[in-house]
Formats: C-alpha cells, sequence, structure tokens
C-alpha cells in the first residue's frame, strides 16, 4: 500500500508476482461483492467463526494438534481479514502466481493461514477417533462447504483456460485447413472472389468451402483476389478468445491485446 499503485504488478518470477488489488469478497475473491454489502454479510460470519473459534481455544475444545493448529490459523487469517475489511472497506491482495496467460487468484498471508487452517482442521475431522455423535455439526458441515468453494475457484480457471485454448488451437487448425484449400484452387486457376456467404468477395465463408470446427470461432474472408487472399478466425463476442488472421504467404497473427488488428510486433506470429 505504501509503494504500490492499485493494479501496479511487480514480477518476482515467471510464476510469482507482487500486486496490489482490493477485494470486496471473501478469500481469493470469492463473492466479490460491493463494499457496503459484504460489511453487511461477511463481517457478520467473519465475527461469528472468530467468535466460535475463540471460545473453542479458551475452552481447550481441541481433540488434537491438527485440530488446535487448524483452529489457530484460521482464527489469524479470519482476524486478519476482518481488520482490513472494518477499517478500509476491503482487503488488500498482493500474492499472485500465474503460468502464461493463467492466473491464480491474487491472495494474501491471512488466506494462505484460512486455507492450511482448513486444511488441517479438515484432517483433523477425518482422521481423529470423534468422543460424541458420528453425525457432522454445523460448523463442520460450512468447512467442508468452504473447502468446495476454494477447490471451484482453484478449478474453474484452469478448466476455462483449458478450454480457451483448446478452441483457439482448433481455430488455428482451421485456419491452415481453409487456407491449403484456397492456395489448390489458386495453384488450379481457379477464382477464389466471392466464396463467402451470399457470393460476396468478403463475409463469412460457408460450411461448403471451410468448415470451422473450433468452438466460439467462425471463419471469415476479410480479403480475395486474383492471387491472394486473407482469412481470420473470429470469436463470438464475449468468449474472450483472440481474433486470430492467415493470410496466402503463409504469415499467422494474433490479436493479442483485443484492438481488432495486428498492427503491433508481437501480434504478427501465433
Amino acid at each position: 500500500t505504501q509503494h504500490l499503485q492499485l493494479f501496479e504488478r511487480i514480477e518476482l518470477l515467471p510464476v510469482l508476482s507482487l500486486i496490489r488489488l482490493h477485494n470486496s469478497g471473501m478469500a481469493f475473491g470469492l463473492f466479490n461483492i460491493p463494499g457496503g454489502v459484504q460489511l453487511l454479510i461477511i463481517t457478520p460470519v467473519a465475527l461469528l467463526v472468530s467468535g466460535y473459534l475463540i471460545r473453542e481455544i479458551s475452552l481447550r475444545r481441541a481433540t488434537s494438534g491438527w485440530q488446535s493448529l487448524g483452529f489457530a490459523l484460521v482464527l489469524a487469517g479470519a482476524l486478519g481479514n476482518l481488520i482490513d475489511r472494518v477499517l478500509l472497506g476491503y482487503v488488500v491482495d498482493f500474492v499472485l502466481m500465474h503460468a502464461g496467460d493463467w492466473s491464480f487468484p491474487a491472495y494474501n498471508l491471512a488466506d494462505v493461514c484460512i486455507t492450511f487452517g482448513v486444511a488441517a482442521w479438515v484432517w483433523a475431522m477425518f482422521t481423529e477417533p470423534k468422543a460424541s455423535s458420528p453425525a457432522f455439526g454445523l460448523v463442520e458441515i460450512m468447512i467442508v462447504v468452504l473447502i468446495v468453494a476454494v477447490l471451484a475457484i482453484v478449478t474453474v480457471p484452469v478448466y476455462v483456460g483449458f478450454t480457451d485454448s483448446a478452441a483457439r488451437t482448433a481455430a488455428e487448425g482451421d485456419l491452415l485447413r481453409c487456407g491449403a484449400s484456397l492456395e489448390r484452387r489458386l495453384l488450379e486457376g481457379s477464382s477464389i472472389e466471392g466464396l463467402a456467404e451470399d457470393d460476396a468477395s468478403s463475409g463469412t465463408l460457408s460450411a461448403e468451402v471451410c468448415r470451422s470446427s473450433a468452438r466460439d470461432y467462425r471463419l471469415h474472408m476479410q480479403e480475395a483476389s486474383r492471387d491472394f487472399f486473407v482469412l481470420h478466425a473470429v470469436p463470438e463476442a464475449d468468449s474472450g478468445l483472440p481474433l486470430l488472421g492467415y493470410d496466402a504467404d503463409g504469415n499467422t497473427f494474433v490479436d493479442r491485446n483485443g484492438d481488432g488488428d495486428f498492427d503491433d510486433p508481437e501480434e504478427q506470429v501465433w
């Protein structure tokens, strides 16, 4: 907060950066909602959990070392984030793990305490013998739900990143296959003008000419002449995928910054 502006980022390693983000939700940005609303919803929950843990610790209710560790870490993390939330209206997150275009939701050390504390707590739940009823209590059920939520925010970005990468790879393959087909037409002396829908020189290519197999992409003839063509793989709106290009000279293009063209040097190759 003293040395970084909001959203400013310093790369420490190829997979690790420092960043300044203001999180209005729970750990890892889960349930990110406006500050006034989260004070009314998340803060009472944090106070309730903290009060329960303080009571359990003061009464020495922990049945094992793992449960004691879980109580202490979850309490430390909950109180750490609660202080930020009450004083600032948000939590300051600053650790960012990333690889290529994928990144894990930013977090802070309080989130680390909560995560490892919950893990220790759940380990104790399933490994330590119960002195009373074997049924789960309300707090234990809440902890299991929290674990599922954490797993969800870990796996969903990974899955989305994988499916987006697969869609882009499929679109690149479509462009190469379609480009090879058009090049054969040129070598045979056939015209490639008017191959777009409605016999236009530019526009979406019909499936009879070039069939697209990529999810969230459609093939588009951007330019066509007697001896040259430019193809685009156009992503569907709101897909978040980049525009791709291929021309008769075998050049490939990718719109990395989302501005609709391939003018930047780093956009000249897939």
